[in-house]
């Protein structure tokens, strides 16, 4: 083993140095484990992540779009010819006062979004519920590979952090127990040094 690896050898507790105490022993050991944790198990919890955040999203997804349908929305009113842009298409849009219907054929009343300017009269596409009510559009599977990877970034990150959190919590208890130690030796040995001083 080259010259270059022996402080790394040392650090870990590897180098078979006879003077460690049990609490470095331990030290170690906890060394290692965080080593092997952040090189595999991150990874590993990482690509979990990912799997159970995709088959839960995708669950919640179907489920809306089990749930929801798209009908045509009659507006009751003109909408004003300034509208702000709608960010998932290209033209402006406004809140305007609709009617549709559901399934079970009641008559909805609402406000919904549509192009700036278009007439009373005109129809629209609009989410709705079963029960007729408004919803949200289900989510595309382009924003549910976005949530996956923000599922996976956040796992990656975290996991790091509190295995970290974790090593440094419990070499401050070996450091507690090292102090205890020396104090105990010290007390055993002390007086008899300070008699030879004297």
């Amino acid at each position: 083993m080259g010259s270059g690896w022996a402080p790394f050898v040392r650090w870990l507790g590897l180098d078979g140095n006879p003077m460690r105490r049990p609490t470095d022993r331990i030290e170690s050991i906890l060394r290692l484990a965080l080593i092997t944790l952040l090189v595999a198990g991150v990874p590993v919890t990482a690509v979990a992540t990912g799997l159970i955040a995709d088959r839960l999203i995708g669950q919640h997804a179907r489920a809306e779009r089990s749930n929801e349908l798209i009908v045509s929305a009659v507006l009751t009113k003109k909408a004003e010819a300034d509208g702000d842009t709608d960010p998932y298409s290209d033209f402006p849009v406004a809140w305007v006062d609709a009617r549709w219907t559901a399934p079970d054929g009641s008559v909805h009343r609402g406000q919904i979004l549509a192009r700036s300017g278009a007439r009373a009269g005109s129809t629209a596409p609009v989410w709705i519920y079963r029960s007729g009510g408004l919803a949200n559009p289900p989510m595309t599977r382009g924003q549910i590979r976005v949530n996956v990877a923000l599922a996976i970034m956040t796992a990656a990150e975290l996991l790091p952090m509190l295995l970290i959190g974790l090593f440094f919590l419990s070499r401050h208890f070996l450091d507690v127990r090292r102090m205890e130690a020396w104090d105990a030796e010290w007390c055993a040995v002390g007086p008899q040094w300070s008699r030879h001083q004297a």
